[in-house]
């Protein structure tokens, strides 16, 4: 067993291109919830998926999945439940997933008709922004120079507070005082992801209908981070 500790340090002056890959296009709005890809999500990569919802008089909940556009397949992925509060303006939603099977091709907001929005009636149709769909690339080999088949054993990440990233392609943030650590042995880190997402021009007040923005440019959030590691080599 050979083991490495070393430090990344990225500083506001670097870019942030290189740790996101968006995908911009073959995408289809199939209804005001669903938004199908030409091809199925593999299971080898985490993903990172931002969208905001447009809020109302009453609150709305969704679960997050992911589905096949193939009505025949009817196994589907939880990945995540989101509840909007009640407001004005739009509300912020982000998710990091990865594909448990080759067969989906569909990422699905299913509206739950609550009893706090039971007002809302059937004809209650959501306004979804599909902001960015992006492949997380694994910092091990991009950033950190961690040989082919190495693993961090030990990490410590200091950045912006609640900077969200990915640990095998499972959702983590940074904490409120912007700090995170991992100690020796918990998990052999294989793949780690730092997500820096796209700010896009959008008018959203303009949008009165769900719409797909992955192909509209944007320019990366600039975080500053450091992590402190120790892999271990294959």
């Amino acid at each position: 067993m050979s083991l490495k500790l070393k430090q990344y340090n990225k500083t506001s002056s670097m870019s942030d291109e290189g740790f996101l890959t968006a995908i911009t296009s073959n995408w289809t709005l199939s209804s005001a919830t669903k938004v199908t890809y030409i091809d199925n999500f593999n299971t080898s990569n985490g993903y990172y998926f931002h969208c905001k919802i447009k809020m109302g008089t009453n609150s709305q909940k969704y679960y997050l999945q992911l589905i096949s556009s193939d009505t025949s397949v009817t196994v589907y992925q939880y990945v995540k439940t989101i509840t909007v509060p009640a407001g004005t303006g739009w509300f912020d939603v982000e998710a990091i997933f990865s594909p448990l099977g080759g067969q989906f091709d569909t990422l699905y907001l299913e509206y739950v008709a609550t009893s706090a929005a039971q007002s809302l009636g059937t004809d209650f149709t959501p306004v979804i922004a599909f902001v960015e769909m992006s492949i997380i690339n694994n910092l091990l080999t991009s950033k950190l120079s961690v040989p082919a088949g190495g693993v961090l054993v030990k990490m410590a990440i200091q950045g912006t507070a609640k900077m969200l990233f990915s640990i095998n392609h499972e959702e983590f943030s940074l904490s409120t005082a912007g700090t995170f650590e991992l100690y020796d042995g918990i998990i052999y880190v294989e793949d780690l992801g730092i997500i820096a997402p796209l700010v896009k021009e959008i008018e959203y007040d303009d949008i009165t209908e769900s719409t797909i923005f992955f192909s509209l440019n944007g320019t990366r959030t600039n975080n500053s981070f450091i992590i402190d590691y120790v892999y271990e080599e294959a």
